[in-house]
């Protein structure tokens, strides 16, 4: 689980690495999550993610956010605090890239509910859970041995999960149904076909 914030900036920041991890003055936090270091990914040499003298950057915070969000959410503060939060972090990759600083256009913030409420993830995961005491990167079997007809595709099929997981499986799973029923497997569009054992 993660909260994970998307900005749109007026300014090239091109000069900075395409992604780095950044030690703010003081700690960030949300709920009942401290954050002394920020992941950024920076887009801005990218033109299919930020136009010429624009640059997107992306910031995930990790951590089991969700009751904390979920509570917002309830007593009708969320859109307030994810506002506190994204000014925060605004702040903080200033001290960094000082270009971003009344230069942001767009601001995304997408929290274990946003998750919740457009993937119907439980607690707002979007990726596998993994446990750590048992750290098993073995993925599903996409059919079952026996059962005709039935095919296993999504995001928590194989970790680390998420949505290219849900595209891979289902690739996957309709291979093997054109397996089952006959049918050529045909790819199209990337020039080469490639094969997925699941």
């Amino acid at each position: 689980m993660n909260v994970y914030i998307s900005l749109g900036v007026a300014a090239d920041l091109s000069k900075y690495p395409k992604s780095g991890i950044y030690k703010p003055s003081a700690p960030l936090k949300t709920g009942p999550q401290t954050y002394e270091y920020l992941n950024v990914s920076n887009y801005a040499k990218d033109r299919s993610y930020s136009p010429e003298g624009y640059s997107s950057l992306t910031i995930s915070l990790p951590g089991d956010t969700y009751e904390y969000w979920k509570a917002l959410k309830d007593n009708g503060l969320y859109d307030e605090e994810k506002q506190k939060l994204s000014s925060k972090i605004i702040t903080a990759l200033s001290e960094f890239m000082p270009e971003i600083k009344g230069n942001v256009e767009v601001c995304d913030v997408a929290t274990p509910i946003t998750y919740e409420r457009f993937c119907g993830n439980w607690k707002g995961s979007w990726m596998t859970e993994i446990n750590q005491d048992n750290f098993d990167m073995a993925p599903y079997p996409n059919f079952i041995e026996g059962m005709e007809s039935l095919y296993f595709a999504g995001q928590r099929m194989m970790p680390p999960g998420g949505l290219p997981i849900a595209l891979i499986t289902g690739r996957a799973a309709v291979e093997k149904l054109c397996e089952d029923t006959g049918f050529e497997f045909v790819t199209e569009g990337f020039g080469r076909t490639f094969e997925i054992n699941i």
